[in-house]
């Protein structure tokens, strides 16, 4: 959503102003992107009745909170949302400029290589990022251990932070 992507997009600039042209920083919306159907796909405008509506987001977060909401999040976006996730964190960096206009420079458009690091803006980006990076560091052997690439958490709901937010992995 809006407010996550500002975030990404702040950090964006703050590595070109403090180390200009030594990043390359590719934005993803994970579930937009990638989601692989309703409900997935449609956070940001589901998001936006939710924010209509205070009292579902309430239900949601609150439910999404509980020992059992946590589990069927985590449930079902490993039976629905790995694999294409996974072709999401696996895939080639593009060559991008600032205006986000592919650069022309690399025959394949990309870096050729996936990323060096993963950097989180959003709660439900934590446990299964961080499965598919497992399982791809790892060689495919584990889902659980065996992941090299560096994944950075950023929180950004200060006000208070859902559980979702924290993996011990």
């Amino acid at each position: 959503g809006g407010g996550h992507r500002a975030s990404a997009n702040a950090l964006r600039d703050a590595l070109d102003t403090l180390y200009p042209n030594q990043f390359r920083c590719d934005i993803v919306d994970l579930y937009t992107d990638y989601g692989p159907f309703f409900p997935y796909d449609s956070y940001v405008p589901l998001y936006k009745v939710m924010a209509e509506y205070s009292f579902l987001w309430d239900w949601f977060y609150h439910f999404g909170a509980t020992p059992f909401g946590l589990w069927l999040n985590e449930f079902c976006l490993e039976a629905f949302c790995f694999d294409p996730f996974k072709e999401c964190l696996t895939r080639p960096t593009p060559l991008e400029n600032r205006s986000g206009v592919e650069d022309k420079r690399g025959a394949s458009g990309t870096t050729g290589r996936r990323a060096d690091m993963v950097v989180s803006v959003h709660p439900l980006c934590q446990d299964i990022p961080l499965k598919i990076l497992n399982e791809v560091d790892g060689g495919g052997s584990s889902r659980s251990e065996g992941r090299t690439t560096p994944f950075v958490t950023v929180v950004t709901d200060l006000g208070g932070a859902h559980p979702t937010w924290f993996n011990p992995g």
